[in-house]
């Protein structure tokens, strides 16, 4: 099974001429946990991968989507670039509630809030049908690290799937993020934050507000200012 990229910990493969292997998919490998990933859905077909992991998976496939058609078309194998440090991984979720008739509410580190509709998985994936119990579906969390949500080990949806196919809705609090989301996504310490306000790069009331103990800025004024996030 040739080896057609690596990063991050992550093997990704392809099998070689086998006539059973459709849909078009690849392997990916990380530490104990391997999945079979749909190369033109980015859906996870078979296996298990942490929700970070397979983020980082779905948006390299997404990437090399027309390549790895032609690989799995021709059988002609190749090494592809793997994913570099600075990919998309802004939509982190910052907080979860559970909502009548099987939504979730969502909120985003990058301060936007989505509802999400989890009853059409209901139909698309057996095990999801589990979540139908209302006390197993208020139970939900944010993962270790914001890269999706959790129900237990067997049920849990990336931060991608939640932020593509949820449904924005307006509150107070939009394109609004603390200090700790801000650095982290930028790549920045908290002090060079600080600084900005006190040399009145940032303006204080305008471009960001303290809380209490919490200093929150906007997504507009760090977009500005320091130009798309860095952190991966």
């Amino acid at each position: 099974m040739p080896i057609l990229s690596r990063f991050y910990g992550i093997i990704i493969r392809m099998y070689f001429q086998q006539a059973e292997h459709n849909p078009p998919h690849i392997h990916a490998i990380y530490g104990d946990n391997v999945a079979a990933v749909s190369i033109q859905t980015c859906d996870v077909l078979e296996g298990h991968l942490p929700l970070k992991e397979l983020s980082m998976v779905k948006e390299w496939v997404g990437i090399h989507k027309e390549e790895l058609m032609e690989i799995w078309n021709t059988q002609e194998f190749k090494t592809l670039s793997p994913l570099k440090r600075g990919h998309n991984m802004f939509h982190k979720v910052k907080a979860v509630s559970a909502l009548p008739d099987f939504r979730l509410s969502v909120q985003f580190a990058e301060g936007v809030t989505k509802i999400y509709n989890v009853e059409p998985l209901f139909s698309k994936w057996e095990s999801f049908r589990d979540l139908e119990d209302s006390e197993l579906f208020s139970s939900v969390e944010v993962d270790v690290g914001g890269y999706g949500i959790i129900w237990n080990d067997e049920l849990d949806l990336s931060c991608d799937e939640l932020f593509e196919n949820g449904n924005t809705i307006k509150t107070p609090f939009d394109g609004l993020m603390a200090f700790t989301d801000a650095t982290e996504l930028w790549g920045l310490n908290e002090s060079t934050l600080r600084k900005a306000i006190a040399y009145g790069k940032l303006v204080s009331g305008v471009d960001a507000c303290k809380y209490g103990k919490q200093w929150v800025i906007s997504t507009e004024a760090m977009l500005r200012e320091y130009g798309q996030p860095k952190a991966g």
